[in-house]
Order: structure tokens, then C-alpha cells, then sequence
């Protein structure tokens, strides 16, 4: 088993897990067909900046039966104002966000690994606040739950609770 990686031609929305009755303007990858690949590590969007074609990320679930046994890759580096938006629980034997713009968790949502790391890296550019909103962040309302097997590693300027948002972090659960 190798790696497969997927990328948009041309600066766009990279759209992960959606029900197959939606669609989005950009690239969409369904839950479905996330079901269907078989491999060692799984990568959206190129992890070399300067190839990387995906403006925004939008992560709507991951389904538990995709049969990815390493590292599950997303990043967002598009443009300066990429960002990813994460939608839905999750589960992974180790995970990794990358974004030039920051890491929004949109609802209340579990995101868990059951072998390795998760990785949260919101601002890979390291131009701060100034250049966007470059932030770990959960919405108004939502609750998300960072379970890691081993450990959790956030880069981020800061980590925004908006408003009643919480996020919760457990390490080597």
C-alpha cells in the first residue's frame, strides 16, 4: 500500500466528505468514495506550498470504514487566505491539518486518532493574525473533543473559543 494524493488543477474549493446530494463549486471528494480507497497514507491538496492548488478546505466527515492505515494528510495553502473548515466527526489512525489561514471547527464535532498523532498547524505561513484570521478556532456553540492515541501538536497563533465554542484536548487517550 502506498500513498494517494489529491489535488484541484487550478486554485479551488477542495470539498472531503460530503453525502453524495451534495455539491459544492469546487472539487468534491464523497463520503462514498472515500470508502472505496485502500492505502497507507491518503493526502488532499499538495503538501508542497508552491503546488498546492486548494484555496479552502471544507471538511464535512471522514467515514470510519476508509481503509487508510497511516497518516490522513489536508492542506490548505492555496492562496493566502486558505483555510480549513471542519465539519463532522472523525476518526483516523493519525491525522494532519495544514493551513495558511487557519483551522475552523464549524460544529460540534469529535475528532479522534486511534494509532498516532493529530497535527493541527493553522498558520503555515506564520504571518499571525494580521494576515487573516490564522487561528485554531471552534464556532459559537459548538463543543469539539481533540482525542489523540498518542499526541496533539497545535501550531497556531492563538486558539479562539468563540463566543460559548469549546475545545476540549486529550492526549494519549
Amino acid at each position: 500500500n502506498g500513498t494517494i494524493m489529491f489535488d484541484t488543477a487550478a486554485t479551488n474549493t477542495l470539498s472531503v466528505g460530503l453525502s453524495p446530494a451534495a455539491s459544492t463549486a469546487g472539487a468534491d471528494i464523497q463520503t462514498d468514495e472515500l470508502a472505496l480507497l485502500s492505502a497507507t497514507n491518503l493526502i488532499f491538496g499538495n503538501p508542497d506550498t508552491a503546488q498546492n492548488s486548494v484555496a479552502n478546505l471544507l471538511l464535512t466527515s471522514f467515514p470510519a470504514n476508509a481503509n487508510i492505515t497511516g497518516l490522513v494528510q489536508y492542506n490548505s495553502l492555496g492562496s493566502t487566505s486558505a483555510f480549513i473548515l471542519a465539519k463532522g466527526d472523525q476518526t483516523y489512525a493519525s491525522v494532519e491539518f495544514n493551513a495558511r489561514d487557519g483551522i475552523e471547527f464549524g460544529t460540534s464535532q469529535t475528532l479522534t486518532t486511534t494509532v498516532g498523532d493529530i497535527v493541527l498547524n493553522a498558520d503555515v505561513d506564520n504571518t499571525g493574525p494580521v494576515g487573516g484570521f490564522d487561528d485554531l478556532r471552534a464556532d459559537t456553540g459548538s463543543t469539539v473533543t481533540i482525542n489523540s492515541k498518542a499526541n496533539i501538536l497545535v501550531t497556531a497563533p492563538r486558539i479562539t473559543e468563540s463566543g460559548t465554542g469549546k475545545i476540549n484536548f486529550s492526549a494519549n487517550s
